[in-house]
């Protein structure tokens, strides 16, 4: 009783510095997570209010329109179509749920974790410092600035070790369950990069604590028998959801990485200068990062007082856990350095499923909650292991680090002019490297990046600043220890929070949905022309997230799920000026060109655009590879270019002609049409599986055209044509996952009835 009444005490503690961390969501409730960066406003608000609209429609959104011409919705990992709590999107706009969902499961990530430290059989009070040290990490809170909330998933770390640990302790077949059911809600809740990096950080726990727990080889080999028969039922729970995945990842240009892919964003030595200076290497907040790309992946700091805690615990506690525990993290910061150790090769190479991903610098999320443990029991040793003689020769070195850096930073301050000429040089070599974007959608001029040197030279004097004081005050802690104050523990805690929410506050913003996605002119011109068509932007600058939520149809390619082919044929878009890739941009029915004339976005219509859905009356067969090359040859107004030989012929007379399309859904597209000749009917959407094409109620075979364009062959006279999205993988995920739904219940109340 005691315990439980603990656990509220906690869990209303825990959930008050939820919200005084991200007090900006609750003052602004009509406002919604936003940076100049963030996926969130490109990308997945836009994929939620899809499905909010559809569902106002009666229907579950299968596939989604409005980008790349065309992409599977179910088929992209990041539409979390089946995690529970995401199932409010079906009912509310996206506005405020992304807020409520970071604060939720930043709330579930502090809660698990101090549920895991008092399994390890941590205090209450060091359990709670870790669990703060974890939800507040500066490496989610760095994700959340990029809009990357697919990683609020991590969450359910903490709980898969807490489960591996009690099963570890107990044998108790439950466990199996439960692990079962917290490895589901993690798959269908974040990117599966993170599932891989976690669960094999979290077998490695598993597999050792099973050789330290359990006396005899056989009973080892059971309960990881047991254990791996958990995962396969975690795996069986997600299979409606993991049966698309696979299939777009099959299709996708990234189905077959190679390692100079794969190793991107790994972290570079020089970045453990974050440990403690956040921002050496600048911020993407005031546009002056410039240290290897990305801020985010490879953002490593924890708080100057968490790292001193942590290595306190390494050092002094004699916890039976600890070198588990550390090995554990120095893994995690090995694979993290991906390309510059061989480890990373190693598992890119030899071990399945690495080799399909980039950002090794991901697993320092796994470095995060590994090391806010450590720190868990660093406090777990001064406030009851310590003795008052080594507390004060901490404090002795404490005051004698507070000077070292304070005499280092006035001088630093001192030397400004020669800093300042240094980093200038430094800038204009990482120009010269390609690692400073002079071009693009979020490109600075030269003059831009040398301008913002001094800004540069003022965050670090900042953080120095900022690492002395919080020098002092953990001085000052050690001091209120040593004197055995009452209030010591408190103002610990209270100084931890602190640091970590002044990493934090910058980087929480917030702005009213009306006013990210407000029509500007280029939209609302846009919104003039009812027919459908496509948009191109010539710029890279223009933000196009603003027309898109309003339903106007940009060409891009920022998708995980593209197919290859796709892929190829955009490449000829961005990578030539705008006369070569006009042939493309046709293809594409792009009406419009976004260019930009005196600093100012103005709209240029394309005169020779092709209408989304038309006739021609000849195919010509092309080989795979050259297909691309004929492309840009050939007269699309006359002649379909085909994949492979049809049943059909493949001259047929007649001329072009422009068709109607009477109905236009996500999942759905009808066109009505009368021929007076035989014909290709040629659909501007991207070919991709599990599209079926009906012909006045009969199903027709669709053939791919013009390299990532779908087509059928029509006879003469009137056809109503379906093209109707039926992925049948999500039917048989379906199946497989209420079968394994039903294994888990009745699992559960078997196991449950033979324990009584």
């Amino acid at each position: 009783m005691i315990e439980r009444k603990g656990l509220k005490f906690i869990s209303l503690i825990l959930l008050i510095l939820t919200v005084i961390f991200f007090l900006q969501f609750i003052i602004n409730p009509n406002e919604m997570i936003y940076s100049e960066a963030s996926d969130i406003v490109f990308y997945h608000y836009q994929m939620q209010k899809m499905k909010f609209d559809a569902a106002q429609e009666n229907t579950l959104l299968l596939w989604n329109p409005m980008y790349a011409s065309g992409i599977s919705y179910i088929n992209d990992p990041e539409s979390f179509m089946f995690y529970p709590p995401y199932i409010l999107h079906y009912f509310f706009k996206p506005d405020t749920l992304f807020n409520i969902f970071i604060m939720l499961h930043v709330f579930l990530a502090g809660f698990f974790t101090y549920l895991f430290c008092r399994s390890i059989e941590l205090r209450k009070y060091p359990s709670a410092i870790a669990a703060i040290i974890f939800m507040f990490t500066p490496k989610l809170i760095a994700h959340l600035f990029a809009g990357h909330s697919v990683f609020l998933g991590i969450a359910y770390t903490p709980l898969l070790f807490l489960i591996a640990e009690r099963y570890a302790q107990t044998r108790k077949p439950t466990y199996i369950l439960a692990f079962s059911v917290a490895l589901a809600l993690q798959i269908l809740s974040t990117h599966p990069q993170m599932v891989l990096y976690s669960t094999a950080v979290v077998a490695a726990y598993f597999l050792v604590r099973v050789i330290m727990t359990h006396p005899s080889n056989s009973k080892k080999l059971i309960s990881c028998a047991y254990m791996l028969l958990g995962v396969l039922l975690a795996l069986a729970l997600c299979t409606v959801y993991l049966l698309p995945i696979i299939e777009g990842t099959k299709i996708s240009p990234r189905a077959d990485p190679d390692y100079e892919f794969s190793s991107q964003f790994s972290l570079p030595p020089q970045h453990f200068l974050t440990l403690a200076l956040p921002h050496f290497f600048g911020t993407p907040i005031s546009h002056t990062y410039w240290g290897a790309m990305n801020y985010w992946e490879l953002t490593i700091f924890l708080g100057l007082i968490p790292l001193i805690l942590a290595l306190i615990g390494l050092w002094k506690t004699k916890h039976n856990l600890k070198w588990l525990i550390a090995g554990l993290t120095l893994f995690a910061i090995i694979f993290s350095l991906g390309k510059f150790t061989p480890l990373y090769y190693i598992f890119f190479k030899f071990i399945p499923g690495f080799g399909l991903f980039r950002a090794p610098g991901r697993m320092l999320f796994l470095f995060s909650f590994l090391m806010a443990i450590l720190a868990g029991l660093g406090v777990e040793w001064l406030t009851s292991k310590a003795d008052k003689q080594t507390i004060k020769k901490f404090l002795k070195y404490a005051a004698i680090v507070s000077g070292i850096l304070i005499i280092s930073t006035i001088v630093v301050q001192s030397a400004n002019t020669p800093i300042i000429n240094y980093g200038k040089a430094l800038v204009q070599q990482r120009i010269d490297q390609g690692l400073l974007p002079t071009e693009g959608q979020f490109s600075r001029s030269l003059e831009y990046y040398l301008d913002n040197v001094p800004t540069v030279l003022s965050h670090i004097l900042g953080d120095l600043w900022i690492l002395i004081t919080m020098a002092v005050l953990f001085t000052l802690a050690l001091f209120l220890l040593f004197r055995s104050q009452k209030h010591a523990k408190f103002f610990l805690a209270a100084i931890i929070f602190f640091e970590l929410l002044l990493f934090a506050t910058p980087h929480i913003m917030t702005k009213p949905t009306e006013d990210i996605f407000n029509q500007d002119e280029i939209t609302s011109q846009l919104l003039e022309d009812p027919e459908l068509f496509r948009v191109f932007d010539t710029t890279k600058k223009y933000p196009f997230y603003k027309a898109q939520v309003h339903g106007i149809d940009f060409v891009e390619r920022g998708s995980n799920i593209l197919t290859k082919e796709y892929a190829e044929f955009t490449d000829k878009i961005y990578d030539n000026e705008i006369s070569e890739a006009l042939p493309y941009l046709n293809l594409l029915n792009v009406k419009y060109l976004v260019i930009e004339i005196n600093k100012t976005f103005v709209l240029e219509k394309n005169n020779n655009t092709l209408p989304r859905a038309y006739i021609v009356r000849n195919a010509e067969v092309v080989e795979t590879s050259d297909e691309l090359n004929n492309l840009g040859a050939f007269n699309p107004r006359e002649t379909v270019l085909l994949a492979k030989i049809p049943e059909t012929p493949l001259a047929n007379p007649g001329s072009f002609k422009e068709t109607e399309i009477v109905k236009y859904k996500p999942n759905h597209i009808d066109i009505q049409l009368n021929l007076e000749t035989a014909g290709y009917l040629v659909l501007s959407e991207m070919h991709y599986p599990n599209w079926n094409a009906y012909d006045n109620g009969k199903k027709v075979e669709i053939l791919q055209a013009n390299m990532i364009m779908r087509t059928v062959y029509l006879e003469k006279g009137p056809h109503y044509v379906q093209f109707i999205y039926q992925p049948k993988n999500l039917q048989q995920g379906l199946l497989v996952t209420l079968i394994s739904l039903v294994v888990l219940i009745g699992l559960f109340f078997y196991l449950k009835k033979q324990s009584q």
